[in-house]
This record gives structure tokens, C-alpha cells and sequence, in this order.
């Protein structure tokens, strides 16, 4: 008996180490959608150009964003050109500030009680109990933040493809930075998307 014992401790110990990580993991993952014209042929394109959309308030943070995603459209054999492109990249920003609620909670109570009593007067017994418990809801105002990239056709001035994130803004730069690089990662992934 002592032999199985262990073993069942460590399997949930590795459960739930599991779950944390999954947990971990889900809560950094950022919301990403695609859409594209079904009928445009993205083999023809080869060049592109920016054109100015709603940049991020943070300058810095601007040329970031342009940055990461030149960086994916050049990775796909796309040149960046000032004039005379195929077509035109421009991005959008926006953050807003949601509150959600966290809840803490304390209890008090009480279980049975049994008592007996035994003598000259007789004996009995009884059974009660009584409980308390308070909540409190703490707002917290959290960040989130939505990245829109379009890519129109200069010549017929339609939009051809466009890439959505929306995830929850950290406070540290470096790691807003980091998100900004998996966002558009994850967009550009089938990038340019297939002809049909």
C-alpha cells in the first residue's frame, strides 16, 4: 500500500503543474483573425508601399509596429518601395480600458454539536449550527489593445487582406514589444494566402 501511495501524489502534482502551465500559456496568447479577397491573385503582387492609418499614440511604439510588420512583408519577398508600388500597407491602433472584478471572500461557521447528558434529571442530545461569510469585489482596470493591418490594391483601390490582434497590453515595453512581434507573426503566417 505504501508503494502506490507516492505515485498517485506525484500524478497530481504533474496535473496541476499541467494545468498552471496551460493556464500560463492561454493567457498570453493574443486573439488573431484573418480576411482576404477570395478572388485576388496574390502572386502578382511583388512591391509595396505605406500609407498612414491611426498610429499608436507612443512614437516609439509606432516604429515598432511598422518595424514588425515590414519585417514579415520583406520575410515573404516583398519589396518596400516609396513610389509606384503594387500595394499599399497601412495600420491601425487603438487601446481601451475595461474593468473587470476580482472577489475575495471570508467565512465563519459552525458544525454539530452533540452533547449527552446522563443522571437523575435524564439525557439528551442536540444538533445546530450557524454560518457567516462576506465578499468583497475589487475592480481592476485592465488595457486591451487592437492592431488592424490593411493591404489594398493600389490600382483597383480595394482592400485585398486584412490581419486583426487584439490582447492585453503590459505595462513593460519590452514585453509590449514582444507582443507586437507574435501579433504579427501569427497574421503573416499564411501570408500571402493561397489563389483559388
Amino acid at each position: 500500500m505504501k508503494t502506490g501511495m507516492p505515485a498517485i501524489h506525484i500524478l497530481k502534482v504533474k496535473e496541476l503543474v499541467s494545468i498552471l502551465l496551460l493556464l500560463g500559456m492561454t493567457g498570453c496568447l493574443s486573439t488573431v483573425n484573418i480576411d482576404y479577397d477570395k478572388q485576388a491573385d496574390f502572386t502578382t503582387y511583388r512591391t509595396y508601399a505605406w500609407k498612414e492609418g491611426t498610429p499608436a499614440n507612443n512614437p516609439l511604439m509606432d516604429r515598432r509596429i511598422i518595424t514588425a510588420i515590414d519585417e514579415q512583408l520583406l520575410g515573404k519577398g516583398f519589396l518596400k518601395v516609396d513610389t509606384n508600388s503594387d500595394m499599399v500597407v497601412s495600420y491601425h491602433a487603438a487601446t481601451t480600458e475595461e474593468v473587470s472584478y476580482t472577489t475575495s471572500s471570508m467565512g465563519y461557521g459552525y458544525g454539530p454539536a452533540w452533547g449527552s447528558t446522563y443522571g437523575r434529571y435524564g439525557g439528551g442530545f442536540g444538533l445546530w449550527g450557524a454560518g457567516l461569510a462576506t465578499g468583497t469585489a475589487t475592480p481592476v482596470t485592465v488595457v486591451k489593445g487592437t492592431l488592424v493591418v490593411d493591404i489594398f490594391d493600389v490600382k483597383k483601390k480595394l482592400l485585398l487582406w486584412r490581419g486583426t490582434a487584439r490582447d492585453t497590453v503590459h505595462a513593460d515595453p519590452e514585453k509590449v514589444e514582444d507582443q507586437i512581434h507574435k501579433a504579427t507573426t501569427d497574421m503573416f503566417a499564411k501570408f500571402p494566402p493561397p489563389t483559388t
